[in-house]
C-alpha cells in the first residue's frame, strides 16, 4: 500500500439519486464532460466507473456511436442510468469490474476516483482491463476555480474528512504502481455557472456532497459548520456570483 493511500468503503449515492442531477448539472454538465472526453478514448469498448445516472455516459455514447457501458455501487442512481442507457450497467464494485482481460478501449473515472474506498485497486482493475492500446481517463473533482469570495470562504472538504487522491501528485504516482503511465494531463474548458453562498449552504446543510453523506455530528460541526458560518457572512448571501471553474483531466495508457 503507497503511504497516505487509505482504504476504506466507497462512498454511495443511494441517499441523493433523486437530486443529483439537479444538484450537479444533469445532461448539461454530462455533454460537456463527455466532449472533454472523447477525444481521449481508444479503440473498441468503452466502461465508465461509476456510471451514476449515465449524465455522461449517455452522451458520450451518442457522440462516439458505439456502446458505453458503466458500474455503480448505487442501486438507486443505475435506476436513473438504466433509463438513459438501458442494460449496459450494472451494480458492482468498481474495484473487480465483471470485464475480461483485454477487453476495453477506454476506461473512465471522471468525479469518482475520490468516492472509492481503495483507488490502487481500482486502478490495478483499470489496467486489468485495459487492451494494450487502451486509456484510463480520470477527471478530478476538484474544481479549480476562478478566486471569488464564495471560493475564498470555502476549504476542500473531501481532502479534509477522507484524503484527495484525485490529484496529480497522488494519482499519477499511484497509477504508475497499478501499470498505468501518464499520457497527457490537461484541463477542460471552462464551465460557467451562477451560484449564490445561500445555495451552498443548503446544500452543505442537507449533506448533498460526497464526503458529507455520512458524516456524523461531531464531525459536521467541526469541519463543515465553520464553511457555512463563512458563507452566511458574505455580503448578501442570497445574490448569484458568476462562478467559473475548469477540470484537471488525466489520460493513462498501459505501461
Amino acid at each position: 500500500m503507497m503511504a497516505g493511500v487509505a482504504v476504506g468503503e466507497s462512498i454511495s449515492f443511494d441517499k441523493v439519486a433523486a437530486i443529483y442531477d439537479a444538484t450537479r448539472g444533469g445532461l448539461e454538465r454530462g455533454i460537456r464532460f463527455a466532449a472533454a472526453i472523447e477525444p481521449f478514448c481508444g479503440p473498441g469498448p468503452v466502461f465508465e466507473i461509476g456510471v451514476g445516472t449515465g449524465a455522461i455516459a449517455k452522451p458520450l455514447r451518442d457522440r462516439l456511436g458505439r456502446t458505453v457501458l458503466g458500474a455503480d455501487l448505487s442501486g438507486r442512481m443505475l435506476g436513473h442510468a438504466h433509463t438513459r442507457l438501458g442494460g449496459t450497467v450494472v451494480q458492482g464494485d468498481v474495484s473487480r469490474l465483471p470485464v475480461r482481460d483485454g477487453a476495453l478501449g477506454t476506461v473512465i473515472a471522471c468525479w469518482v476516483l475520490h468516492l472509492v474506498g481503495d483507488a490502487p485497486a481500482t486502478l490495478r482493475e483499470s489496467r486489468r482491463v485495459l487492451g494494450r492500446d487502451g486509456r484510463l481517463v480520470v477527471i478530478s473533482s476538484r474544481g479549480e476555480l476562478q478566486p471569488d469570495d464564495v471560493d475564498g470562504a470555502m476549504v476542500d472538504l473531501h481532502d479534509v474528512l477522507r484524503g484527495r487522491i484525485d490529484v496529480h501528485e497522488k494519482l499519477v504516482p499511484m497509477a504508475e504502481a497499478a501499470g498505468l503511465a501518464l499520457v497527457t494531463e490537461v484541463l477542460t474548458d471552462p464551465g460557467t455557472w451562477n451560484e449564490a453562498p445561500a445555495d451552498l449552504i443548503e446544500r452543505l446543510e442537507r449533506r448533498q456532497w460526497g464526503a458529507l453523506i455520512d458524516l456524523d455530528e461531531a464531525g459536521f460541526a467541526e469541519h463543515v459548520q465553520p464553511v457555512i458560518d463563512r458563507l452566511r457572512a458574505l455580503p448578501d448571501p442570497a445574490r448569484p456570483r458568476t462562478r467559473i471553474g475548469r477540470h484537471r483531466l488525466f489520460v493513462f495508457r498501459p505501461a
